[in-house]
């Protein structure tokens, strides 16, 4: 071997010492992380507190560092005595111990005494995150995950056209029950209610067609909001009304009504009222609290007052004031006065039967607005109120979130007429809501295919006001707005989003990528996505849309788009089965 050959050699044999002495460091480096162990200490939220089931000792345990998420899962299932995934030999034999051991369930953890970030990585790489220290047992806060939707077999009835948008009412029922209806809009300017019944076929509720009108508009319908009301005149004990607003291309705003206790020959939804705008109509938002006019009312009912803004391509913002029983008595309370919004002069001249006796086939009523403001310099995309609407004082709580494409979103004090906030968004807004449990926190969909939140809550006196809040549900304080962005995770233009009414946490979004999502706030990825319309790889172009989502308290979940059928999803709660 020549001198050129030995020196090869050598430096061959040098980089091989080298590389094994790279494979053993990985090694070890994986055998301590695998070896190193973290002391910690499970509790249960407080929300499940009362389930005896899910209740683990406080007391400290240690753990492998490098556990994640399901495998803090599987620890705790082993602690409680649930079943984890048996085997097959297991599955087929041991009947008595599957019939006596509980099922085994998915947990969310929070890592830390104050954390807001549900555990997504391994438990020793969010402790460095989080800089948690380690002198004491680790707090790690567990609570059951939540279920993917899943979709029932029964789909509402195939409607005239592309479904716009949907909202779900809740209205009085027989006793002290309540019940739910479904408000669809189409592109072809129809409005139907769907009555969600039950199928003794499944467990699931089956729509029905209750009620609907061919013509609400003379263009595609491209925004809607509902509200019911308790018919307290009404001889009928649980009479409601269901008030609808619809906002169309036509460049008008109708108001109809819908009332429950007429018979059937008589079920139909009347335009009570229209109202002009200088340009397509693009969003409409009922304040949901409705309010009594100082000086009037009988008791009834007859001086409520609901108020609904309405805004434009234009960036042109209307807000309505109206009473609904100015439409049926002839009192004289359409006339307003100097302050207008109601009725104008031009108001049906009611029957002089019983009170609340209403008119066969009346003629719309013309509405003018009482608040107009320029908002914006593109299309409102969204409209959401918040506040109590009481005042107290010397301020008053009644304020409206308005976003747009021109990238902004604002909040409006409605007494003053001014504007109290403006925030710039880095994309165009393309949908808005506001969450239940906590006034003023906003959710918002974008076109860049992320959701971002925003606290929109102005002047000391209004954040100290809403720290002591309550959830609802859980009865935890105010939800505070996560540190963390959104991932973008939809692959198209994010349509509708809608905060969840029973959790404070969850989020809902669609997208004209035709699926549904379930977001947690204290995740930057999305919980569940499910898809709701087929996907067409090779053109995006011709693939279905959805528009819009509703959602219901019996965890029922509504999508519509393009398919102009109603699709419905179950959000299955974590039934807890007990040993005995």
């Amino acid at each position: 071997m020549d001198r050129d050959g030995e020196i090869q050699q050598e430096k061959d044999e040098i980089q091989n010492e080298k590389q094994g002495n790279d494979k053993d460091d990985d090694v070890d480096e994986e055998a301590r992380a695998a070896s190193q162990h973290i002391r910690i200490s499970f509790r249960l939220a407080p929300e499940f507190e009362e389930d005896a089931t899910l209740v683990v000792p406080s007391e400290a345990i240690a753990i492998p560092s490098h556990l994640t998420r399901k495998g803090l899962s599987t620890v705790l299932n082993h602690l409680l005595g649930r079943d984890s995934e048996p085997d097959e030999e297991e599955e087929e034999g041991d009947d008595k111990r599957s019939a006596a051991t509980l099922p085994s369930l998915q947990f969310d953890f929070l890592v830390g005494p104050n954390s807001r970030r549900l555990l997504r990585t391994t438990l020793d790489k969010e402790v460095r995150q989080a800089g948690l220290s380690l002198e004491q047992a680790l707090k790690v806060t567990y609570f059951p995950s939540c279920p993917a939707p899943s979709p029932t077999e029964d789909e509402g009835p195939e409607l005239p056209d592309w479904i716009s948008a949907l909202k779900t009412v809740t209205v009085a029922s027989e006793g002290d029950s309540s019940s739910s209806l479904l408000v669809s809009a189409c592109y072809d300017g129809s409005l139907h209610i769907l009555h969600p019944a039950s199928n003794s076929k499944s467990n699931n509720q089956q729509l029905k067609p209750l009620a609907s009108t061919s013509k609400a508009h003379a263009g595609p319908i491209k925004c809607m909001d509902a509200f019911a009301t308790l018919d307290s005149t009404s001889d009928e004990a649980s009479a409601s009304t269901i008030w609808m607003a619809t906002g169309s291309m036509d460049h008008t705003v109708a108001l109809h009504s819908f009332h429950l206790t007429e018979s059937e020959t008589e079920k139909a939804l009347e335009c009570r009222a229209m109202a002009q705008h200088a340009a397509s109509v693009s969003s409409v938002k009922f304040w949901p609290h409705p309010k009594t006019r100082e000086g009037e009312g009988d008791g009834n009912g007859a001086g409520m007052e609901l108020r609904l803004a309405s805004g434009d391509w234009d960036g042109g913002v209307f807000v309505w004031r109206f009473n609904p029983w100015d439409f049926d008595n002839n009192n004289g309370n359409g006339d307003r006065g100097d302050d207008g919004g109601g009725p104008s002069s031009k108001k049906l001249k009611a029957s002089s039967t019983s009170k609340g006796a209403r008119q066969s086939n009346p003629q719309p009523q013309r509405l003018t607005p009482t608040i107009s403001l320029q908002a914006h310099n593109s299309k409102v995309s969204g409209l959401a109120f918040f506040g109590d609407g009481k005042g107290g004082d010397g301020r008053d709580d009644e304020r409206l979130v308005t976003c747009s494409w021109d990238y902004s979103i604002k909040v409006w004090n409605m007494e003053r007429q001014d504007c109290l906030l403006s925030l710039n968004s880095s994309r165009v807004v393309g949908c808005l809501d506001t969450s239940p449990h906590s006034p003023g926190i906003c959710v918002t969909g974008h076109p860049d295919c992320s959701l971002r939140l925003w606290d929109v809550r102005v002047g000391d006196d209004n954040n100290n006001n809403n720290n002591n809040n309550t959830s609802g549900d859980g009865g935890a304080s105010s939800i505070l707005v996560s540190d963390n962005v959104f991932r973008p995770s939809h692959k198209a233009w994010i349509s509708h989003v809608q905060w969840s009414c029973r959790d404070p946490y969850q989020i809902y979004s669609c997208s004209h990528d035709g699926t549904l999502k379930v977001w947690d706030i204290r995740s930057a990825t999305p919980l569940h996505t499910v898809r709701v319309l087929p996907s067409n790889n090779n053109d995006d172009n011709q693939n279905d849309k959805l528009f819009s989502l509703a959602t219901m308290e019996t965890d029922t979940i509504f999508t519509g788009g393009t398919t102009c059928v109603v699709k419905q999803f179950q959000m299955k709660t974590t039934h807890l089965v007990s040993s005995s």
